[in-house]
């Protein structure tokens, strides 16, 4: 599988989207920076305020996971890579496992950047006044998202194993990223109910103000939950899949 990973991470590497999309992405949190700063004042306030914003919008997180998932996912059926990994002896769960440690790599290496990022504003912008909570705060908002990313690709993965189909996958990935939370906010308009509130988005977002008011944050556990799920029954359908030769 190490032989696998490693052959996957210098073909993805070499894709120049997933640097252009990173280099947007943090030209847009300078962007929303310099707006909350100037709306909400230049301190602590304007500068975390700015963050979520940048962060936290859907475009951002499009041009994060999107590229991921195109480039560990996109080629792998069309090119028949996957059928001569198998014939070489590779079990199914370790290809998915391996797949999905391509992403986890992946989007780790753009939040260590992201989070060199915010971590250098912080501490040489002495004049925002950033308490040391804050900045705690900050970086577990900054790998919340990080994790909150990788939940989608394991999502969008069990739908394009089941459908083995990329195009399929990448469109779930832009519903997961994108779609699924503007329909959520449209369908609690309808009904009494907090229907986010129950979902991995909802509940990553319930551990975040937990944690922010001084709690535990026990929600990441029900959504780790979620992701383990999606990858097990990745895995169990995947195996029982019949492959076209």
């Amino acid at each position: 599988m190490k032989n696998l990973i490693r052959a996957d991470m210098w073909r993805i590497l070499k894709r120049k989207s997933l640097y252009i999309c990173l280099v947007i992405v943090l030209i847009y949190q300078v962007v929303k920076l310099l707006e909350a700063l100037g709306d909400d004042g230049f301190n602590a306030t304007g500068f975390i305020n700015g963050m979520h914003s940048g962060l936290g919008a859907p475009m951002v997180k499009l041009l994060i996971t999107l590229p991921v998932f195109f480039a560990v996912f996109s080629r792998e059926f069309t090119s028949k890579s996957m059928l001569c990994v198998l014939g070489h002896g590779m079990t199914r769960g370790r290809i998915v496992a391996a797949k999905l440690i391509d992403a986890a790599i992946l989007i780790t290496g753009e939040f260590i950047l992201i989070t060199l990022f915010y971590g250098l504003l912080m501490g040489y912008g002495t004049e925002l006044a950033i308490s040391a909570n804050q900045m705690v705060c900050a970086y577990i908002y900054i790998w919340l998202m990080a994790f909150r990313l990788f939940g989608y690709i394991a999502f969008s993965a069990l739908v394009f194993f089941l459908s083995g189909s990329a195009s399929a996958g990448v469109a779930s990935c832009v519903f997961f990223t994108y779609l699924f939370e503007a329909l959520l906010n449209v369908a609690e308009l309808f009904v009494d109910i907090p229907i986010r509130d129950y979902t991995f988005d909802g509940q990553l977002g319930w551990a975040y103000t937990t944690i922010e008011a001084g709690g535990f944050g026990y929600q990441i556990f029900p959504a780790a939950l979620m992701v383990i799920a999606a990858i097990a029954a990745t895995v169990i359908f995947y195996q029982r899949k019949e492959l076209e030769f």
